[in-house]
Formats: C-alpha cells, structure tokens, sequence
C-alpha cells in the first residue's frame, strides 16, 4: 500500500468512479451475486476492489465473522484512505455491501478522516 503507481498498473484510474465491493457472512469474492456487481460496476468504466474476507467469514461460527468485521472494517477503511491518498475524492467512492458486508461498509467510516458518501446496503 506504500506505492501508488502499483495499482495504476492494473488500469487503476483515478478520473472514474471506484467501488469497493463486500461479501458477507459465509461469502467469497467469486460468490455469483458479488461477480455479478463487479461486472455491473465495470461495465460502467468504475473502478472495483473487491475485499475478500472469506477466511473470517466461514460458516458456522457466525459470531466469530461478527466480531471480525471490526477488523475488515479496520482494513478496509485503509484501503478506502489509500485510494483517497493515490488521488481519488470521497465522492467518487461507493462502498457496496452484502450482509455482513454492509455492515461492514458502515462501520468503516468510523475508522476514516475524511467523510464516506455513499454506502449502499444488501441485505437478504
């Protein structure tokens, strides 16, 4: 996270639009709902992160996943502040969270200095 011209090599673009994308409990990055987002996001030229918390997120220990979405959110507000840092402005960063995930969304702007705008929510 410390070099910033790293993810301008993979067509990181500061001029559009980012979202940052959150399984939930029991969820992977690759789960079709969270790659159909991604795709949706991309095909509207927005940059996606997708944060795989997977590890920490398995079932049955759902208290376990609970109580490590401080963690992600911890993590993923350094993200959040990272993409900021390399030239993105907080309203160009949308924050998409499923379950678990929304929350998680929600919590990381607890752990920011600067304002999160957008959060969208997906609950099931």
């Amino acid at each position: 996270m410390n070099k910033p011209k790293t993810i301008f090599n993979v067509g990181f673009n500061t001029n559009q639009q980012t979202a940052i994308i959150i399984h939930g409990f029991n969820g992977t990055q690759t789960s079709r709902h969270i790659m159909f987002l991604k795709d949706a996001y991309l095909s509207r030229k927005f940059n996606v992160f997708a944060v795989d918390w997977e590890a920490l997120s398995q079932y049955p220990c759902y208290l376990s996943s609970l109580s490590n979405t401080k963690l992600v959110s911890q993590c993923t507000a350094q993200l959040y502040s990272f993409l900021t840092f390399a030239g993105c402005t907080s309203k160009q960063i949308t924050c998409v969270g499923h379950s678990l995930g929304a929350h998680i969304c929600g919590m990381m702007s607890n752990h920011l200095t600067k304002k999160q705008y957008k959060i969208i929510g997906i609950l099931d």
